[in-house]
């Protein structure tokens, strides 16, 4: 059970929504990432209202009942929250006895402690209290960095719905999507497209998210920013190619995706090295034939 409805259900418990979190649990788990905030009540409202013409299969009755008394709940919550804070002149009082709860500091160091530690509700709490989510860490990682790393599609929504920047970059030039190819992270890879992640982002050595996935061997990751526009012949500073990668580490679904995408096996790495010769250099005759028969 969602530990933030369970707290507000009370003697209610019977209504959680059950088949909404079992059947449909992509959007249950975005209206959780958008609970507390004000971009909760729009797309509760796309829910209720269809306006695709027919296109989209819809909800069951009594999954729309659950829906509708979410969108209650939430009302409920926020006017509570409104009374709660009425002469609170920094509006942070509940937010800190929350955290205190969650024996978390109310703290920049806190924050990034709930999201390491996977803690949504202290996450949610430190959002709701307005802070900065272009902070940095140690590292030079802001929160969302620390997400996508962490492969935390729900921290990823909730700090991408409070207008995260997704194109950030760490002390080294890598943002997010960066470290979600680089860590095979499916869905966090797609939230970050689909809220504007630059497809072909360079860090400071010219790594580009599709190299970083080629190299790992996350062929689904590699499908995907292909199908985004991600340039299959994008060397990083030294002349390694996504293509090189592949073969050297030989990922063979990844070398075929690559090669599908008319990915150069003659690319030229600085020593003069090819992905050709890599295969060679390996004794990789599978791969071998990969490269030339689709030259």
């Amino acid at each position: 059970m969602n530990p933030i409805l369970q707290s507000l259900l009370k003697d209610r418990e019977h209504k959680y929504p059950h088949k909404l979190e079992d059947n449909f649990s992509r959007v249950f788990a975005k209206i959780m990432a958008l609970w507390g905030t004000p971009q909760l009540d729009p797309f509760l409202s796309e829910l209720f209202l269809d306006d695709s013409h027919g296109a989209r299969q819809g909800f069951p009755p009594e999954v729309m009942a659950e829906i509708f008394f979410l969108s209650t709940l939430h009302d409920e919550a926020m006017k509570a929250l409104a009374e709660e804070e009425e002469g609170d002149a920094w509006g942070n009082e509940k937010v800190r006895r929350g955290l205190d709860q969650e024996h978390i500091e109310y703290s920049p160091a806190g924050f990034f402690k709930s999201l390491d530690a996977g803690n949504m509700r202290a996450v949610q709490l430190f959002i709701a209290a307005g802070v900065d989510l272009e902070q940095k860490n140690s590292v030079g990682w802001t929160p969302l960095m620390v997400a996508s790393f962490m492969g935390s599609e729900q921290a990823a929504m909730l700090l991408t719905a409070a207008g995260a920047n997704v194109n950030a970059r760490d002390n080294r030039g890598y943002g997010p999507l960066h470290w979600a190819s680089n860590q095979g992270f499916a869905q966090v890879t797609e939230l970050l497209v689909q809220k504007g992640a630059f497809v072909n982002i360079k860090s400071d050595k010219g790594l580009t998210p599709l190299l970083q996935a080629s190299a790992r061997g996350h062929a689904d990751i590699v499908r995907f920013l292909i199908a985004k526009g991600a340039a299959v012949n994008d060397a990083d500073d030294e002349g390694w190619t996504p293509l090189h990668k592949a073969v050297a580490n030989g990922y063979e679904a990844v070398v075929d995706l690559l090669m599908e995408a008319h990915a150069d096996p003659h690319a030229q790495h600085e020593s003069g090295l090819t992905p050709v010769d890599i295969a060679q250099q390996k004794k990789a005759p599978d791969i071998m034939r990969k490269l030339v028969q689709r030259r």
